[in-house]
């Protein structure tokens, strides 16, 4: 709304001095005009024929004793003729005066004339000492015209004014405010179309009007977006495809290597060295399987394939059981994993999916002890608002500052996270926070109940 305001407000103002220069163009024109056609007027009537009385000098008779002067401000002054008349109308005097003119007037043709025309010739008059100088102009040289309204019909022309006015004044506005709401609406459609984009859609808006070029620029980043977002789709189908397709290969042998391994582990006859190999190989092997099995997964997590099966868990039976499954192959750790859960952990339930925090807690004990540390103690404690705070521990060196900062901040690390990167998808993908502190602070999870 403060767009469209902002946007009548600067076309109001526009308007509004485009009209005031309008008027005042139009009121000089006015003016100007009037002025010279007064000032032309004179100058060729009325200022000619004073011209000529100031320098008219009559004898006793009132015949003019200088009329060749006379004639000749008569051709200076582009007029066709003048005329000398005495106060009864009769003529004393003339110059180049056509033949077919009246040598007598009376009063009322006198009147007649001096305001209009003497035979079609529009004339102007000056009174000198009673007599009438007369000066005539050439026929359709000059327009002479007199108004006559009445104040009845004064008033209503001056109301046609203001209704003319103020319906000029309605329209302007009119169209103000329509080329306002227009360039609005293509300013809102371009604010739309740029959410739009951030949101990973595609736009397509009318290359035309006063936003044409914006709308070509947004037209093409859109295609240009469009088309980089199929190059990585097509990057990552091909990408999660290698996947699939290597760990399917994979598969069979490892379980082979993994079989043969356990067998020559059983078997009695070997010597205890051979038989420590092949627990090695077992157990190696295994590992293995698990990777693959996270990098399955954290694909489905990122490209949100794996679907959350929620039921109603207890996550403190979820640790115990990640507990066992990291000691499966490895009878040493047993003495090395401490389990303190509260007893408000204990009871505390949370929608999610099993088979996924199951794996989270397994993968996070599973780096303590592949990093160096010799005991891993997990404390559980619940916390409030209908959250469970999880805080895993060991002896080992700590979680390096490069993992800390790809796992909290998202910055990329050049060494193998893939096991954390995996607890950090699930973590999310339940509405709960992971956080690796240093050695002292350890790894903090926080869970939310859910519904």
């Amino acid at each position: 709304m403060k767009s469209l305001l902002k946007i009548y407000a600067k076309y109001i103002c526009t308007a509004t001095v485009a009209a005031i220069l309008f008027l005042g163009i139009q009121a000089g024109l006015v003016a100007g005009v009037t002025l010279w056609l007064e000032a032309g007027g004179e100058s060729a009537g009325s200022m000619a024929v004073r011209k000529a009385a100031e320098a008219l000098t009559v004898d006793e008779q009132g015949i003019p004793v200088n009329g060749e002067e006379i004639g000749q401000i008569v051709r200076e002054e582009g007029a066709s003729f003048a005329l000398l008349l005495d106060q009864d109308g009769r003529l004393l005097w003339s110059f180049q005066a056509p033949e077919n003119l009246k040598k007598d007037y009376s009063a009322g043709e006198i009147g007649g004339f001096s305001k209009w025309y003497l035979d079609g010739y529009p004339v102007f008059v000056w009174n000198c000492d009673h007599r009438l100088l007369v000066l005539a102009y050439p026929k359709d040289s000059l327009w002479k015209d007199n108004i006559t309204m009445s104040m009845r019909g004064m008033e209503a022309y001056l109301l046609l004014c203001i209704l003319e006015f103020a319906f000029l004044a309605a329209a302007a506005l009119g169209l103000i405010l329509w080329t306002g709401f227009r360039a609005y609406r293509r300013m809102r459609l371009m604010v739309t179309s740029v959410e739009t984009l951030s949101g990973g859609g595609e736009v397509h808006l009318p290359e035309r009007g006063d936003f044409k070029e914006e709308a070509v620029s947004l037209n093409r980043t859109s295609r240009l977006l469009a088309s980089q977002r199929e190059a990585l789709k097509k990057r990552d189908e091909a990408r999660a495809e290698w996947i699939r397709g290597v760990s399917h290969d994979i598969r069979t042998p490892l379980a082979l290597i993994m079989g043969y391994g356990e067998l020559l582990e059983e078997r009695e006859s070997l010597d205890p060295d051979s038989r420590s190999k092949a627990a090695i190989i077992k157990n190696q092997s295994l590992r293995i399987r698990r990777l693959i099995e996270d990098l399955n997964l954290t694909t489905k997590l990122e490209y949100e394939m794996q679907p959350l099966r929620k039921t109603c868990l207890s996550p403190a039976a979820l640790l115990r059981q990640a507990a066992v499954q990291c000691m499966e192959g490895w009878p040493e750790r047993e003495e090395r994993i401490t389990l303190d859960i509260s007893p408000e952990a204990e009871r505390f339930r949370m929608m999610g999916d099993e088979d996924l925090l199951l794996r989270a807690f397994f993968n996070i004990m599973e780096n303590s002890f592949r990093h160096g540390g010799k005991d891993c103690l997990v404390r559980a404690s619940a916390g409030e608002d209908g959250k469970l705070v999880l805080v895993f521990l060991d002896s080992g060196p700590g979680i390096s500052e490069e993992v800390r900062r790809f796992i909290n901040e998202g910055i990329p690390a050049a060494v193998h996270v893939m096991g954390l990167k995996v607890v950090k998808q699930i973590v999310t993908a339940h509405g709960g926070t992971l956080n690796l502190g240093a050695k002292e602070e350890g790894v903090t999870m926080v869970l939310p109940a859910g519904k």
